[in-house]
């Protein structure tokens, strides 16, 4: 089993699309069978950059290049890790191309800082599984529990459209649309 080749699926989207809660059923659900890499951005926000300068224009291209950088090694070391392990699945809380979706600049300069192109990232993953954001859909789940401004609304569904743009053309790309939430 340990030679087994190991299947890499990006789930990504928008800001809530549902991407945390999906990934807590599978890991609940398929325990030590697959390996999911958290996201980077929400990691270092959470632990590291509580303030929020650190998410700001001015900082945006140095951070879009450590994101980057520190997604490829974590997948390099969790797929080490899976094959000692004889696991066959790892599941990426957003992938290469997401910081594309955040970046500041032209989607030429965030693949020219990070030394890529869209074929290289594609051939990362073996799939990726976009989800629609649930501000999109109206759910009204999101908005029982966060009330969001329009220029919040506005800025979810352009980073939505914008991770959409640059995922899509990926050979096994698959949307999840209208995702609705299960309490």
């Amino acid at each position: 089993m340990k030679n087994k080749r190991i299947l890499k699926i990006v789930l990504t989207g928008g800001p809530m699309a549902g991407k945390s809660s999906i990934l807590c059923y599978l890991k609940k659900y398929f325990k030590n069978k697959i390996m999911v890499i958290p996201e980077i951005a929400t990691s270092f926000e959470n632990n590291f950059f509580r303030d929020q300068y650190f998410f700001s224009k001015s900082l945006n291209k140095d951070l879009n290049k450590l994101f980057f950088s520190l997604q490829s090694e974590l997948e390099f070391i969790y797929s080490k890790v899976a094959k000692k392990k004889g696991i066959n699945i790892i599941v990426c809380d957003r992938g290469l191309f997401d910081g594309a979706a955040y970046y500041n600049g032209s989607i030429d300069e965030f693949l020219d800082i990070n030394k890529s192109t869209p074929d290289s990232i594609y051939k990362s993953y073996d799939v990726v599984i976009w989800l629609e954001t649930l501000v999109e859909t109206k759910n009204d789940f999101v908005f029982r529990h966060r009330v969001l401004s329009r220029k919040e609304k506005n800025t979810i569904l352009k980073i939505s459209k914008n991770n959409l743009k640059y995922w899509k053309l990926h050979p096994n790309f698959y949307i999840i649309k209208k995702f609705v939430y299960v309490s």
